[in-house]
C-alpha cells in the first residue's frame, strides 16, 4: 500500500445529511479529508432544473443549445433498505414488505435544535453589526469559530491558552503514554473545518475578545472536556448580542444525562489516567498494519540522530449490538458534522449501520498495550434481489494528527476485505463519493488489481511487464488469447465474472478496467487508440443518453470527444503517483 497516498482535510463525506451546503455545485461529497494529491478540475456549473445532482467526477462543457455537464462517473443509486421481517409492515397479501429509500436520511438525529435555530442564527448575524457599532473595540469582539475551537488528542494546551490560564495545564493521553511518543508527533491544537452547523453559516462567535473554545478527547475513550475563556466580553447590557458559545457547542456532544462531559481540568486528567488503563477497542479485529514512526534527537553542533519506531494500528468491526459501542458511537461521531461538510448525526434506530473503527496501539515503557482512536467509516447495508445485501460506505474520517501517514487506504482496504470475506455481501459501493475519496479508492482498487496474479494474467496474457498491447496481424485467435481479454475492447463477459467475484460497483469497475487498458496502450498505434477511444465513449453515451440527447448531433460528437480527452488526461493523474 506504498502506492497510495492518505488524503488530507478539506473535503470530507456529506452522507446522511440534511444541513445546507455553502457550497452550491453540482459535485458530491464523501467523507474524506481531502488528498494533497488532488489535482485543479473545470469549475462544475450549478445543476440545471430537470438534473439530480451527480455523485462524482464530472466534467463541464457548454453548448450552444444549453450547458451540460457529462458525469464520468455513477452516482449511487437507488436502493432498497434491507428491513427485518419482525420490524417491517405487512402488505394485504400478509408478506412483509421492505421499503426503498436513498442512501441519505432525511433528519439527522441530534441536531434537531441547531437546525431549527440555523436560519435565525443567519438573521441574527446581519444585526450583529449594528449592535457592536457602540463599542469602541468592535472588530475585536468578533471571533472565527472555526479558529476559535479548538481540538486536542494530544499533550498540551494551545500556547495561547496556555499563557492566559497557566493552571489549566494538563494532558490528554496519560503521563506514561506521553513518554513513548516521539518528537514528530503532535496531537494538540488542531482545528475543525467546518463549524457552520453548531455556530451558524457565517462561522462568527459575537461579543468576545481572544475567545479559545478547548474541546479535549482523552485518546483512547473519547471522554471529552470542554473549557471556554477569553480576556474580554461585551457588557451586561448588551447581553443579547453574545452568543451562547457552550450552550450551543453542548448541543451536539452528548448530554450530560448521558455521557457528561467535563469541565473541570482536574477532573478530566485522572480520568484521562484511568481510561488509560482500562480502554480497549470495541468489536471484532478484522484487520492490522504498520507504520513506522522517526524521532530525531539532536545531539549538538547541529548533529541529530534519527531513529526509528514500528507502530502497529488495528481496525475493528462493531454494530450496534458490539457491547458498549452505541455509547462510544455517540462520542466519536462529533467529528462528522466538524470534517464533513453537510454531515450529521446517523439514526440510531436503524439497524443496519456496520462500522469499523481504527485504532493506535501503542506499547508502555513498562510493555503495557494502549489503544488510541484515529478515525473510522459506517457502511450501511441494503437488500440485494434475492437473499444478499449491497453494502454502502457512508462516511469516513481520519483525523487531523494522523493524516498524510496512509491510514486512509489502509482503512479502506480493511473494509475492502472483510467485504470480500463475507458471502452475503454482493458488492460495496459508496455513497455521493466526492473527488478525494474517489482518488483514494480508484488507487486502492488499482493497487489490488494490479497484485492480483490471476487477474492480470487472465487480463493481459503472457506480455511481460510494462510491454504495450499490440495488435496481432497473423494468427489471430492465437494472438488474442496471448495478450488476454483487457483489449481493447474488453471481453465484456470475462470482465462482468471478475466484477462480481471482485465485489466492486459496475461502473467502477469500467473504469478501472480503462485505465489498466491506457496503462497498457501503444499511443502510436492508430487501430488500438480507436479501439480504445469507441469503448470509452460508449460508455459515456450511455451514461449521459439524456443529457445528451438535448445536443444537435454535431455538438454532441464535440462534446463526448472533449469528455474523452479529460478522462484521458485524469486517468494519468489518478495513476501518477502509483508505484507500477
Amino acid at each position: 500500500m506504498n502506492a497510495v497516498q492518505d488524503p488530507s482535510p478539506t473535503s470530507p463525506s456529506r452522507a446522511n445529511s440534511k444541513l445546507p451546503s455553502r457550497r452550491q455545485s453540482n459535485r458530491s461529497w464523501i467523507s474524506m479529508l481531502a488528498s494533497p494529491n488532488v489535482g485543479q478540475h473545470a469549475p462544475s456549473l450549478p445543476p440545471m432544473p430537470y438534473m439530480a445532482s451527480p455523485a462524482s467526477s464530472e466534467k463541464t462543457i457548454t453548448g450552444k443549445v444549453s450547458q451540460v455537464v457529462l458525469f464520468t462517473q455513477d452516482r449511487a443509486p437507488q436502493e432498497t433498505r434491507a428491513i427485518p421481517a419482525d420490524a417491517a409492515g405487512s402488505s394485504e397479501e400478509g408478506e412483509a414488505e421492505t421499503k426503498t429509500v436513498t442512501g441519505t436520511n432525511t433528519e439527522g438525529e441530534g441536531l434537531g435544535g441547531q437546525l431549527a435555530a440555523y436560519a435565525e442564527r443567519s438573521d441574527r448575524a446581519a444585526h450583529h453589526t449594528a449592535a457592536h457599532g457602540r463599542l469602541s473595540a468592535q472588530t475585536r469582539l468578533i471571533q472565527d469559530s472555526n479558529e476559535a475551537l479548538t481540538l486536542s488528542l494530544g499533550t498540551n494546551l494551545p500556547a495561547r491558552y496556555a499563557s492566559t490560564r497557566p493552571d489549566d495545564l494538563f494532558t490528554v493521553r496519560a503521563e506514561e503514554d506521553k513518554q513513548v511518543l516521539t518528537s514528530m508527533e503532535d496531537y494538540e491544537g488542531f482545528h475543525p473545518s467546518f463549524t457552520y452547523p453548531i455556530y451558524g453559516e457565517d462561522e462568527k462567535l459575537y461579543g468576545f475578545q481572544d475567545l479559545v473554545i478547548d474541546l479535549k478527547f482523552a485518546s483512547g475513550s473519547l471522554t471529552t472536556y470542554l473549557g471556554v475563556s477569553y480576556s474580554a466580553k461585551l457588557p451586561t447590557t448588551a447581553a443579547e448580542t453574545v452568543d451562547d458559545v457552550e450552550g450551543l457547542l453542548a448541543k451536539v456532544i452528548p448530554p450530560r444525562s448521558v455521557l457528561s462531559y467535563i469541565t473541570s481540568p482536574s477532573e478530566f486528567t485522572a480520568a484521562v489516567e484511568a481510561d488509560a488503563r482500562t480502554f480497549r477497542p470495541f468489536g471484532e479485529k478484522i484487520s492490522s498494519y504498520t507504520r513506522v514512526l522517526r524521532d530525531v534527537n539532536e545531539k549538538g553542533k547541529g548533529k541529530a540522530q534519527v531513529e526509528e519506531q514500528e507502530v502497529e494500528f488495528e481496525v475493528y468491526h462493531c454494530t450496534w449490538q458490539t457491547p458498549g459501542f452505541r455509547e462510544y458511537h455517540r462520542r466519536m461521531q462529533l467529528f462528522i458534522i466538524l470534517y464533513i461538510e453537510g454531515g450529521s448525526y446517523i439514526k440510531e434506530e436503524d439497524e443496519g449501520w456496520e462500522f469499523a473503527v481504527v485504532y493506535e496501539k501503542r506499547k508502555r515503557q513498562d510493555g503495557t498495550e494502549t489503544y488510541h482512536f484515529v478515525g473510522y467509516s459506517s457502511l450501511f447495508q441494503f437488500y440485494h434481489f434475492p437473499e444478499n445485501i449491497r453494502m454502502r460506505l457512508s462516511q469516513f474520517v481520519i483525523l487531523g494528527p494522523y493524516q498524510g501517514q496512509r491510514h486512509g487506504a489502509a482503512l479502506y482496504d480493511a473494509i475492502y476485505a472483510y467485504i470480500c470475506s463475507r458471502p452475503d455481501i454482493v458488492e460495496l459501493t459508496v455513497e455521493d463519493p466526492a473527488e478525494a475519496f474517489e482518488d483514494l479508492r480508484d488507487r486502492c482498487d488499482l493497487t489490488m488489481l494490479l497484485n492480483h496474479e490471476t487477474f492480470m494474467r487472465e487480463a493481459f496474457g503472457e506480455e511481460a511487464e510494462g510491454h504495450s498491447v499490440g495488435r496481432p496481424n497473423k494468427g489471430k485467435e492465437k494472438a488474442k488469447e496471448k495478450r488476454g481479454k483487457m483489449g481493447p475492447p474488453f471481453d465484456k463477459a470475462w470482465l462482468e465474472k471478475w466484477r462480481k467475484e471482485l465485489k466492486i460497483a459496475s461502473r467502477q469497475f469500467h473504469r478501472l478496467a480503462e485505465m489498466l487498458q491506457w496503462r497498457r496502450l501503444n499511443k502510436q498505434d492508430a487501430r488500438q487508440m480507436k479501439d480504445f477511444r469507441l469503448q470509452v465513449k460508449e460508455r459515456l453515451y450511455r451514461f449521459n443518453f439524456e443529457l445528451l440527447m438535448q445536443l444537435e448531433k454535431p455538438d454532441r460528437k464535440i462534446k463526448l470527444k472533449e469528455t474523452f480527452l479529460n478522462v484521458c488526461k485524469d486517468y494519468e493523474r489518478i495513476m501518477a503517483p502509483l508505484v507500477l
